[in-house]
């Protein structure tokens, strides 16, 4: 039986709570490759390796750099697949 991630957010969270996490690993993605171009579930399981590098790097939040926007750019990108998914374009 493979390992479950212990840093993927419980089927219990608030959807809040997830979007936090989420997005938490998606700065350290930002952190490390300097882009979010990452699905989901690869960003999930990488964040327990990532977080070991940025906590051990006492300069990682200069890479912080772009985050927020690179984030709210992201956002608009996930809406824009649901909202195509599930309307019609006559």
């Amino acid at each position: 039986m493979p390992k479950q991630n212990s840093f993927e957010p419980q089927s219990n969270t608030s959807p809040v709570q997830s979007e936090k996490h989420l997005k938490q690993c998606y700065r350290l993605l930002w952190i490390i490759k300097g882009h979010i171009n990452m699905s989901e579930a690869d960003v999930l399981a990488a964040y327990e390796g990532y977080f070991k590098r940025v906590w051990y790097n006492e300069e990682s939040w200069v890479s912080e750099e772009g985050f927020e926007e690179a984030w709210e750019e992201y956002q608009l990108k996930e809406i824009e697949k649901v909202a195509c998914r599930g309307g019609h374009f006559d």
